[in-house]
C-alpha cells in the first residue's frame, strides 16, 4: 500500500480536516497510473488513447490507478500504462475538457476526485510549495 491509498483509507474512516489535507498532500506528490487502449482504426499509425467511464449523468472520469497492482487486477489481460504525476494529469485534464476528473482505483478504493479539485490544489501548491 501507498501513502496516497493509505491517506485516501484514513479519510474515509476518519472524515476529518486533518486527514483531508493528508490526502490532499498526498494527491500532489502521488504517481497516477493510466492505463492506455491502442487505437488501431488508422493501421499506419497507432494513437494511444485512454480509458473513460461515464457516470449516470453523463459526467466522463479518466480511469486511474495509485499503484501497479490494483491496475492489473482491474484488467483481465495485460494492458499498456503510463506514470503520470500531478501536474500532468491536470495538464490531461484542461486539455479534455469534457473529462469531469479522475476515478481512482475503481475495485479497491473507487475515488472520483473533480477537475476542480485538481485546480484548487495546484493554486495552493503553487502560492504555498510547501503545503505539499
Amino acid at each position: 500500500m501507498n501513502r496516497l491509498q493509505d491517506s485516501i483509507r484514513k479519510y474515509r474512516l476518519l472524515e476529518d480536516d486533518d486527514s483531508r489535507t493528508e490526502m490532499y498532500n498526498a494527491l500532489l506528490q502521488a504517481d497516477f497510473y493510466v492505463p492506455l487502449k491502442e487505437d488501431t482504426r488508422n493501421n499506419t499509425q497507432q494513437k494511444a488513447s485512454f480509458y473513460v467511464l461515464k457516470n449516470s449523468l453523463g459526467q466522463r472520469y479518466l480511469l486511474a490507478f495509485s499503484d501497479q497492482d490494483p491496475l492489473r487486477s482491474y484488467f483481465s489481460s495485460s494492458v499498456s500504462y503510463a506514470a503520470f504525476r500531478f501536474a500532468q494529469i491536470l495538464t490531461l485534464l484542461k486539455r479534455e475538457e469534457d473529462l469531469s476528473g479522475i476515478l481512482l482505483d475503481p475495485q479497491e478504493g473507487n475515488m472520483v476526485f473533480e477537475k476542480d479539485l485538481f485546480e484548487v490544489l495546484d493554486e495552493i501548491n503553487s502560492e504555498n510549495p510547501s503545503y505539499s
